[in-house]
């Protein structure tokens, strides 16, 4: 049986997810308008242009390095092909952007174990060193399946595997691949839905 407190929490919790999904449809449906008003705005074009793909890469990283509510930055892709932008560049680009937004993410995980192990006892670094040895191969797998199909935040399982100790070298090719895979099907999904308005 539920108690009054975990009804109310979950309510909350509903709420505010339900409050999250219609943020970000109403985001798409402004970034697919803004997209084709953008095409008839010379100046919008001209200031898109202007930062072009250096710009959408420090969009990338900071769309990428978001912990509560992530808004991708391939949302705005209505605007950056109006611009005259290749499609292929601006994909790879965010994936290269959004890889070094959750390396970031990894460091802060990182750099939590050394704070942690420096205040806690052997007991506990091993333990985590038995984890790390014993399922070494899961977390890339586990990292790309996530990238590639989850609209969260990597940094989700991004921070807690820095905070075990993997490699980040082992974790930044699943990474970059599993970015790649969901911005090419975001994409496609936007290309599609702004050629139907």
């Amino acid at each position: 049986m539920i108690s009054a407190e975990e009804k109310i929490f979950l309510k909350n919790l509903i709420k505010k997810k339900i409050w999250h999904i219609l943020a970000l449809i109403l985001i798409i449906a402004a970034s697919i308008w803004i997209g084709h008003a953008v095409s008839g705005s010379i100046r919008i074009q001209e200031i898109v242009q202007k930062y072009g793909y250096l710009g959408i890469l420090f969009a990338a990283i900071l769309s990428g390095f978001n912990i509560s509510v992530s808004i991708p930055i391939i949302a705005f892709l209505p605007i950056f092909l109006a611009s005259n932008l290749n499609l292929w560049i601006i994909i790879g680009i965010i994936a290269v952007g959004t890889t070094t937004a959750d390396a970031f993410g990894y460091l802060i995980g990182r750099t939590s174990r050394s704070l942690v192990a420096s205040q806690s006892n052997e007991r506990i670094s091993r333990t985590l060193q038995k984890l790390q040895n014993r399922y070494h191969w899961a977390p890339p797998l586990a990292l790309f399946l996530f990238a590639s199909v989850m609209p969260f935040p990597n940094e989700v399982l991004v921070i807690p595997l820095g905070f075990l100790g993997y490699r980040l070298s082992h974790l930044l090719l699943p990474l970059l691949l599993g970015n790649a895979v969901f911005t090419i099907w975001l994409s496609l999904a936007f290309v599609d839905l702004s050629s139907a308005f």
